[in-house]
């Protein structure tokens, strides 16, 4: 029962959070356009993307019941994001019990970062779903010495987890080699089939991809630059909060961080195969960021394959630090840490549900009504023969000759730097002079 009332909860936190989510972004165009398209040949684009493909053959089968729009597609990603919270609870199950679940399950349905991916048309809640249940499966397969049924039903899943996101290799790759360490004999050579099998489609894809983007028919996949431990610890601490304080989040992550290590030790001295499974959670939840962060991957994002581990050993630790302060007599101590814990990740979440994130105001309101608000102006351009419209409030300098409403040339469009702008061949320096506040709207 408590857990069907936290999937409730976190259904609702996302549909709510999606009510304040605002207008589309470019990434999610990329989505509702690769979905959209009629024919084979206009869908090609979405197989050289550097994304690779399930999630849009998977939100195209979706638009296809529901219709064709940027809601209908957000929607999809809430229900991604609500089924997290089961996914996550059988991860968990595996290492502590129903109480560690459900804080596990709790943790999920009020996670801002999830939330507020949840409201976005990108593969993101999908990809954290199929991590979460490849985990448990997995597990599972494990436990069962790698029968064949239970590797067919990981391998289909893993293998739609590694066509969602390239940053599964890396928790994909863990899971086998343990898998490998920890077993012996006929499990071995099943486990190594069902890898070979599955392998197949992901390699399918990425082959021709790395030759497309290679020959220079599209962007290199960028790297960072600055990485390093305060990088990993940053992006961690985003795993419980967003948009708070740095103080805040440091506070987050270094509590989070403790529960972890509490859990692998309680862990490690039971008897049974938890200790092997904490081993192998623990490995998760910390590759990423020794894998990523040094490449400068400072976007949560990429860190989404850590959160099922990450989630359970907090959730464990937590259960064991309640256990010990109700056994040492110093409860009000542990109440007041936790009561810390969840007012920092509770005002993160109410800074998400209770504030618009429409920043496009008059952009929108020019769109729609077509009405001449006196400082809009627009730029077209292409990407994958997409054609991609960024409207901007502001205006260009009038002594270059531009109108306020005025369409640029495809070759003269719009460039945004982090400080300046190029309009044509005319250098914008002074944003807040030359075209004002920005306010980017894509359509």
């Amino acid at each position: 029962m408590s857990l069907i009332v936290t999937t409730l909860l976190a259904l609702g936190l996302r549909l709510l959070s999606l009510r304040m989510q605002g207008t589309g972004w470019l990434d999610e165009l990329f989505s509702l356009h690769f979905a959209s398209a009629s024919t084979l040949e206009s869908w090609l684009p979405a197989f050289w993307d550097v994304h690779p493909p399930f999630f849009h053959l998977v939100l195209t089968s979706w638009l296809w019941v529901v219709g064709d729009s940027l809601s209908a597609a957000r929607l999809l990603s809430v229900l991604c994001g609500t089924a997290v919270v089961p996914a996550v609870w059988l991860v968990t199950r595996e290492i502590g019990g129903r109480w560690s679940a459900a804080v596990a399950a709790t943790l999920v349905a009020i996670s801002p970062v999830l939330i507020y991916l949840s409201g976005e048309a990108r593969m993101y809640s999908l990809l954290t779903l199929l991590v979460s249940l490849s985990l448990w499966l997995f597990v599972r397969a494990w436990r069962s010495d790698f029968s064949r049924r239970s590797l067919l039903v990981w391998s289909l899943v893993a293998a739609a987890a590694l066509l969602t996101h390239l940053t599964v290799v890396v928790p994909f790759a863990i899971m086998v080699v343990w898998g490998f360490w920890r077993s012996n004999g006929p499990a071995r050579r099943r486990l190594v089939i069902a890898v070979v099998g599955m392998i197949i489609p992901f390699l399918a894809w990425l082959v021709p991809v790395i030759k497309f983007r290679s020959a220079g028919f599209g962007n290199e996949w960028q790297f960072g630059t600055n990485g390093g431990v305060l990088a990993a610890v940053g992006v961690f601490s985003k795993l419980f909060a967003h948009g708070t304080s740095e103080v805040s989040l440091w506070l987050i992550g270094l509590f989070a961080a403790v529960l972890m290590i509490v859990a692998f030790r309680s862990l490690r001295r039971q008897t049974g195969d938890r200790p092997r499974i904490a081993e192998l959670y623990t490995l998760l939840a910390i590759a990423p960021f020794v894998v990523f962060a040094p490449l400068g991957w400072s976007t949560v994002k990429y860190y989404l394959v850590a959160l099922p581990a990450v989630l359970a050993l907090t959730a464990v630790g937590g259960s064991v630090l309640v256990r010990f302060f109700r056994s040492s007599r110093r409860t009000i101590v542990g109440f007041i840490i936790v009561v810390v814990f969840l007012s920092l990740i509770l005002s993160s979440l109410w800074q998400l549900v209770s504030v618009r994130r429409i920043r496009w105001d008059g952009a929108m309101h020019f769109i729609e009504t077509q009405e001449h608000v006196g400082d809009m102006i627009f730029a077209e351009w292409f990407v994958s023969e997409f054609p991609i419209r960024e409207y901007y409030r502001g205006s260009l300098p009038v002594a270059s000759g531009y109108a306020y409403d005025e369409t640029l040339n495809f070759n003269e469009r719009l460039v945004r730097y982090s400080g300046s702008a190029v309009a044509g061949s005319e250098m914008l320096t002074r944003m807040e002079r030359d075209i004002g506040e920005t306010e980017r709207v894509f359509l």
